[in-house]
């Protein structure tokens, strides 16, 4: 066990809403996606331990509503599903949330290269691929520690508005945020139903 799990093993850990050790790989997988997504895309790095808090996920309609976080300008959503498990045809194994400041894609997108002139549209895209290769990088992380692997959807992107419901069931998720020097870079949410390790 790493230092990082140990200490989210403790108490403390568990008073950010750390319940087991699916919680602990879950949260390892993603912080290992993230940064390497991040310094590979980015070519930054991302050293400071991030912020994990279990929150309640906002229904509407029976479905997931996303709330936006005052600070967010750009907001990109991938779903999972498990494909060895009979779900109807809506239904997701987990879902996983990039929310993006205003300030973040001034560092993030020329980083891209992207340079410095580009319109909403092109922010979108930049969210939802940087979310693409995390989502992927996760995937594989999680695999690599014995879980079944999941099929990840193709990122849907939201600039002022999230008008869309998502089919995410389960009760809680997973807000971790991410910070470079003391500042708020992105926050990236994740929740996951009846993942399994293989047999």
């Amino acid at each position: 066990m790493s230092e990082e799990e140990a200490r989210l093993s403790e108490p403390s850990g568990l008073r950010q809403g750390v319940r087991n050790q699916t919680d602990i790989d879950i949260i390892m997988c993603l912080r290992k996606a993230v940064t390497h997504t991040f310094s590979i895309m980015c070519h930054l790095d991302i050293a400071e331990k991030p912020r994990i808090e279990l929150k309640p996920v906002v229904r509407w309609q029976g479905k997931m509503r996303i709330i936006k976080p005052i600070e967010a300008a750009f907001v990109s959503v991938i779903t999972f599903k498990n494909p060895s498990r009979k779900l109807k045809k809506y239904e997701v194994n987990g879902i996983i949330i990039l929310y993006i400041p205003g300030a973040t894609v001034d560092i993030v997108l020329p980083a891209m290269g992207l340079g410095m002139s580009f319109d909403e549209d092109d922010i979108k895209d930049a969210c939802g691929e940087f979310l693409n290769v995390v989502a992927g990088s996760f995937k594989t992380e999680l695999v690599k520690n014995g879980y079944e692997e999941m099929e990840i959807s193709t990122p849907v992107n939201f600039g002022c508005n999230v008008d869309e419901l998502f089919d995410y069931y389960q009760d809680h998720k997973f807000e971790i945020t991410f910070f470079k020097d003391g500042q708020q870079l992105f926050q990236v949410d994740v929740g996951l139903n009846e993942l399994s390790k293989i047999q």
